[in-house]
């Protein structure tokens, strides 16, 4: 895949609550959707009722950090010494998702 989860941080914390992901490949990310899911069993995620989140069209290349908030606020960019760039969106959802234990988050190229 093009793009990984790095991490989902500071869960259950409105203001803080995000997913990190890494790009791994030059892409768009038009072709990715996070949905907030739950484990039912160690090898088994919830698969349906789930929040989705689909990204607008971008273009994103190898190394740069998209940082998705489950709050609201204005999407933004910052370009990093290194060269890469990170890309903050914001779900604008008024409650957090991932404060369940169980919870965790899918990253699906359509």
């Amino acid at each position: 895949m093009k793009i990984e989860i790095v991490t989902i941080a500071d869960r259950g914390i409105a203001s803080k609550e995000r997913v990190h992901l890494r790009v791994t490949e030059n892409t768009t990310l038009e072709y990715f959707v996070v949905f907030a899911s739950r484990r039912t069993r160690p090898d088994r995620v919830l698969a349906g009722g789930l929040k989705a989140y689909w990204f607008a069209t971008k273009d994103v290349k190898t190394g740069d950090s998209v940082i998705l908030y489950t709050g609201s606020g204005s999407n933004s960019v910052r370009k990093n010494e290194d060269g890469t760039t990170d890309h903050f969106f914001y779900w604008g959802l008024a409650n957090t998702v991932w404060d369940d234990p169980d919870g965790c988050g899918l990253l699906v190229e359509v």
